[in-house]
């Protein structure tokens, strides 16, 4: 966890000494984007609808994974998706977001089922959380979708994910990822090296004209593991340096020298939600005061998401 010793020119909140993988990621990709999400807490008031609709998705599947794949089962996986989809959704929606709608939910899941109906491997566990140290100060959260286990007696990880194409670029994703990277440590450390199979990445993907599959395996060496976790160091004592720049801060400041831009991140995925203030601002200290109109302040907490089934501290 991060060291919060210290006095911060902001208003200070309990995430701010958390680290799971997907902040770790947003520090790589733009430390000052993390800094207006995280530490700022800015988010768009309104809701994604594509990151509501794969969290619904994983609750039907979670349920298809510990009951099977029959008709009756599907049905109930279907009425708990739409259970949760609707608490932020309602009907008159539907027709704005292309083929992520309910409808097309109850196609996949069917599709789905018959994709992988042969499926011979066990579902141990589901919706694990937990931290894993990483270091002999540093410790990573964690919130796994499934273990699993083989008939070999091999057990992996499982991860859903959701999208609206099937590329390469997603495809190749996975490998170096920060967070599969993560759970296969976490995998490694609660079982030993030759019970470990890897990290399955179940993928669905919701496109106009058809619903499409994947699964990618990610296993890695040990040497490879090693080098995942020196890169997930090396990143997070970046995250430890500029933490305690931003606590020398102030708002009395020219510019602000913690949390740098990286601009190549700025219209990577689309054009950043913060891409106007650091356009605008040299030092955000000086407007963080007001909440910018659409903006609403909300802090991620891996700890407060949905009630894990089971908890694991290594």
């Amino acid at each position: 966890m991060i060291n919060l010793d210290g006095k911060f020119p902001i208003p200070t909140n309990e995430t701010f000494g958390q680290v799971d993988s997907t902040k770790l990621q947003e520090f790589m990709d733009c430390p000052r984007e993390m800094f207006y999400e995280h530490f700022l807490g800015w988010k768009l008031e309104q809701e994604n609808q594509h990151l509501w609709f794969g969290s619904c998705v994983h609750v039907a599947l979670e349920h298809l994974s510990l009951n099977g794949y029959t008709d009756s089962v599907i049905a109930e996986a279907y009425s708990l998706f739409l259970e949760e989809y609707r608490q932020k959704f309602p009907p008159e929606t539907d027709l704005l977001h292309k083929a992520k709608t309910p409808a097309n939910v109850m196609r996949a899941l069917v599709d789905y089922a018959h994709e992988w109906h042969t499926d011979n491997f066990e579902t141990l566990y589901t919706e694990v959380a937990g931290s894993v140290p990483i270091s002999n100060t540093r410790k990573m959260l964690f919130r796994i979708d499934a273990i699993c286990k083989k008939s070999s007696g091999k057990h992996f990880v499982r991860e859903y994910k959701t999208g609206s194409r099937l590329s390469t670029a997603w495809t190749n994703q996975w490998t170096l990822s920060v967070q599969i990277g993560t759970y296969l440590h976490t995998i490694n450390c609660l079982y030993t090296p030759e019970a470990v199979e890897g990290a399955m990445v179940d993928g669905l993907f919701f496109e106009q004209k058809e619903n499409k599959f994947s699964r990618q395996w990610i296993i890695k060496t040990p040497d490879a593991l090693s080098s995942w976790l020196y890169m997930a160091n090396s990143w997070y004592e970046q995250l430890e340096v500029e933490v305690e720049n931003l606590k020398l801060a102030s708002d009395s400041d020219r510019v602000m020298q913690a949390f740098p831009m990286n601009s190549r991140s700025c219209t990577k995925y689309g054009t950043c939600p913060y891409y106007a203030f650091c356009c605008s601002w040299a030092n955000p200290l000086q407007h963080c005061a007001n909440v910018p109109i659409g903006m609403q302040v909300s802090f991620w907490n891996p700890e407060n998401a949905r009630a894990p089934k089971k908890v694991v501290e290594l």
